[in-house]
This record gives structure tokens, C-alpha cells and sequence, in this order.
């Protein structure tokens, strides 16, 4: 069994618990708003915080079903980690209530930065397809 049979399940299950997780904080989120009754500024702060994450992970999970970076064991392995830790941290923000500022630091964390590591991943497979071809032309 490759690593690559074990790693892509996990990397897709983990992905899947934290776009979950996320998509309750649209049900709870006049829990984390209790402090800012009339804030429109923090309500809309929270949805955009939780729409990004939204797109991110969805972006995320059409590149996973693209197959780009399967071969990457140690870069899923770290997705796979932020995503776990993700999920743990969102489900916590959703059961403390915490202030709706941490969403933004949650998703720069376990949203953006496993997409920007995907985005690294197929440029440098871009530029070494091309290198190949330039050496065999």
C-alpha cells in the first residue's frame, strides 16, 4: 500500500470536516455576535470570513480531484495536519462562542495557507513539465 492510497482519503476526509464544520458557523453565528448585537460591520466580517474559507476549501477540493499533487507526501501530510487542526479549532469557536474576529485568524491559517501550499505544488510541477520539454527539444 503506497503512501499516496493512505494519504489522499485522509487529506479528502479532513478537507470535508472542516467545509462541515464551517458551514454550521452560518447556523451559530449570532452566537459569536452576542457581544456586537447591532454590528452590522461584525456580522458582515464573520460571513465574509466564513464564505473565503468556503471558496478556499472548495477550490482545495477540485484541485485534490484533479490528481496535480497526489505524488507530494509531505505537503499532504502537513494539509492533512492543518485541516485536523482546523476542524478541532473551528469546532471549538463554535462551542465557546468566540469572539468573531478569530475566524480571521483561522482562516489564514487552516484555509489559506494549505491552499497556497497547493498553489506552490502545481507551479513548481508546471515549470518542471516544462523544463523536461525544453530537454527533450
Amino acid at each position: 500500500m503506497s503512501a499516496a492510497e493512505i494519504l489522499v482519503p485522509a487529506k479528502f476526509i479532513s478537507q470535508m470536516v472542516q467545509l462541515i464544520i464551517t458551514c454550521v458557523i452560518y447556523q451559530s453565528q449570532y452566537e459569536n455576535l452576542l457581544n456586537f448585537p447591532n454590528d452590522q460591520l461584525a456580522e458582515a466580517s464573520l460571513q465574509a470570513g466564513v464564505t473565503l474559507s468556503v471558496i478556499f476549501l472548495a477550490v482545495e477540493m477540485i484541485i485534490l480531484a484533479t490528481g496535480w499533487t497526489m505524488n507530494f507526501e509531505k505537503t499532504m501530510l502537513t494539509q492533512i495536519i492543518l485541516h485536523s487542526l482546523g476542524s478541532v479549532i473551528l469546532a471549538w469557536f463554535i462551542l465557546d462562542s468566540w469572539d468573531y474576529n478569530y475566524i480571521w485568524a483561522i482562516f489564514s491559517l487552516f484555509c489559506l495557507l494549505p491552499l497556497l501550499l497547493e498553489f506552490i505544488i502545481i507551479g513548481n510541477a508546471i515549470l518542471f513539465r516544462r523544463s523536461i520539454i525544453r530537454l527533450k527539444n
